[in-house]
C-alpha cells in the first residue's frame, strides 16, 4: 500500500506542472501566428510579441521590436513626470501666495507701491550716518595705532 501511495504522489507531482500550463494555453494568454521561418509569439497578457525559430533542433524565441510598446512606455514616463512637475508648480504657488485660490489683493507685488520722496530721504539719511560712523572708528582706530599720523 506504501508503493502505491508513493508512485500516485509522483505520478501527481508530475502532472500538476502539466496541468497548470494545459490551463494557462486554454486561457489564451499566448496566440500563435506562423511567419516565414518561424512562429510569432503574442503575450496577451503584457503585449509582449517574440519570434520563435528552430535552431540547432531546439525551438527559441526572442523579443521582436516593438515600437508601439516603446511609445506607451515613454508617454507613461512623461505623465508621471508631467504630474510631479505639477505638483512642484503648486507646490511653489501656494509658497509665494500664487495660488489661483488667491485674491489679486493678496497676491505679492498686487498692490506695489514706490517708496515716497520722505521714505528715499529717511533712507539716504540712515546711510549717511551710518558711513560718518564707520568714517569716525576708521579715524579713532588709525589714531591708536600711529598717533602722529592722519588718516
Amino acid at each position: 500500500m506504501g508503493a502505491f501511495r508513493a508512485i500516485s504522489l509522483l505520478v501527481a507531482a508530475a502532472i500538476t506542472p502539466l496541468a497548470c500550463l494545459a490551463a494557462e494555453e486554454s486561457s489564451g494568454r499566448y496566440t500563435m501566428s506562423p511567419t516565414d521561418g518561424g512562429v510569432i509569439r503574442l503575450d496577451t497578457k503584457t503585449g509582449a510579441m517574440a519570434l520563435c525559430t528552430r535552431k540547432a533542433n531546439r525551438w527559441a524565441c526572442e523579443d521582436m521590436d516593438d515600437s508601439q510598446r516603446l511609445l506607451m512606455s515613454e508617454i507613461d514616463k512623461l505623465r508621471s513626470q508631467n504630474e510631479f512637475l505639477k505638483a512642484q508648480v503648486e507646490q511653489l504657488e501656494e509658497t509665494l501666495g500664487l495660488g489661483e485660490n488667491q485674491t489679486d489683493a493678496s497676491r505679492p507685488g498686487a498692490t506695489l507701491a514706490l517708496p515716497s520722496e520722505e521714505d528715499v530721504d529717511k533712507a539716504f539719511d540712515y546711510f549717511e550716518r551710518m558711513l560718518r560712523k564707520l568714517n569716525e572708528r576708521l579715524e579713532k582706530l588709525q589714531k591708536e595705532r600711529d598717533p602722529g599720523t592722519a588718516l
